[in-house]
C-alpha cells in the first residue's frame, strides 16, 4: 500500500513539474535564421525614380548590405531632384536588426537633415513596414519596403497628424542595378 501511495505521489509531482516547465514556442523567421538572411531581398544596388509630396519628381539610389555576421542589414539611400540639382537632395542610413529582449525587428534611421529615429518593424513575406516608435498617439510616421512582381522594390514614406488622412510623402520604385 505504501509503495502505491508513494508511486502515485511521485507521478503527481512529475506531472506538476512538467506543467511548470516552459514549453517551446514556435520559432519566428528571425529566430530560426539570421535577420540579414530573412531580409536578403533588400540586398544589392538599387536605382529608381519617384515622387515626393507636391508632385516633385526625383531620382534615387539605395544600397543594402548584410552586416554584423548577418545579424543586421544596412541600407544607404540617396536622392536628388530629377534635374540633378542639389536642392532637395537627401541622404539616409538605415540600420535594421533584431532586438533580442523585445524579440522585435528594429530600424534606426539617420538622415542628412539631422533626424534620428527608432522604428519597430513588421515583416510579412517580402514586405516590411516600419513605424516610428516615438510617435505621439494618433500620429503616423512609417516607412515600407516591398518586393514588386517585376523584381523591383517599392519604398514608401507615409505620415499623418491625428484625425487626418495618411498621405504619401515619398514613393519610389527601385530596380536592381547589375
Amino acid at each position: 500500500m505504501k509503495q502505491k501511495t508513494l508511486l502515485f505521489l511521485l507521478m503527481i509531482l512529475a506531472s506538476f513539474a512538467w506543467a511548470q516547465t516552459p514549453q517551446p514556442q514556435p520559432a519566428t523567421a528571425t529566430q530560426t535564421k539570421p535577420l540579414a538572411e530573412t531580409l536578403s531581398w533588400l540586398e544589392g544596388h538599387w536605382e529608381g525614380e519617384g515622387i515626393m509630396s507636391g508632385d516633385q519628381e526625383f531620382i534615387g539610389t539605395m544600397t543594402g548590405t548584410r552586416e554584423l555576421d548577418d545579424e543586421a542589414v544596412v541600407l544607404m539611400r540617396e536622392s536628388m531632384s530629377k534635374t540633378g540639382a542639389q536642392a532637395g537632395g537627401r541622404k539616409e542610413i538605415m540600420v535594421i536588426g533584431f532586438e533580442a529582449t523585445t524579440k522585435k525587428i528594429v530600424m534606426t534611421l539617420h538622415t542628412s537633415n539631422n533626424f534620428i529615429g527608432i522604428y519597430g518593424g513588421e515583416l510579412k513575406d517580402h514586405e516590411i513596414v516600419f513605424t516610428l516608435a516615438t510617435n505621439q498617439q494618433g500620429y503616423v510616421n512609417r516607412r515600407s519596403f516591398k518586393i514588386l512582381p517585376n523584381g523591383g522594390m517599392s519604398f514608401i514614406i507615409e505620415s499623418a497628424a491625428p484625425g487626418k488622412n495618411i498621405s504619401k510623402l515619398v514613393e519610389i520604385n527601385f530596380k536592381k542595378k547589375g
